[in-house]
């Protein structure tokens, strides 16, 4: 797919997406990410996404997935995230997969936040 293919689709089915480098580092988010929680496509970038995580959870959300990235298998938990725009506290569920190429290896991971 083309970048702006990419960027289409994404804004289509307005789902709040993530991808990540193999090290689970963030690398983009889509408009329905930002939305939801209020950071931007580039200051989620890195470790900026952590900033939407709930203080009271942070730490704990952040050591559930660098346990996931490490053993290169699926995340799924339910935390809480802070909209920094709206300071609205909004109950979800995070999902991420690895993705693999060719030869399994990884090469990043996709994922998501579900409001519950």
């Amino acid at each position: 797919y083309s970048e702006s293919r990419h960027k289409l689709l994404t804004s289509a089915v307005n789902v709040a997406m993530f991808e990540t480098d193999s090290n689970g580092t963030c690398t983009w988010v889509a408009p329905a990410w930002t939305e939801l929680t209020g950071i931007d496509n580039e200051d989620a970038h890195e470790n900026g996404w952590l900033n939407s995580i709930h203080v009271d959870e942070r730490e704990e959300v952040y050591k559930q997935w660098q346990f996931a990235v490490e053993q290169k298998r699926e995340f799924r938990m339910n935390y809480s995230i802070l909209n920094m725009k709206s300071n609205e506290v909004i109950k979800v569920r995070g999902l991420a997969r690895a993705l693999r190429d060719h030869k399994g290896h990884v090469i990043g991971f996709v994922g998501l936040l579900k409001r519950v």
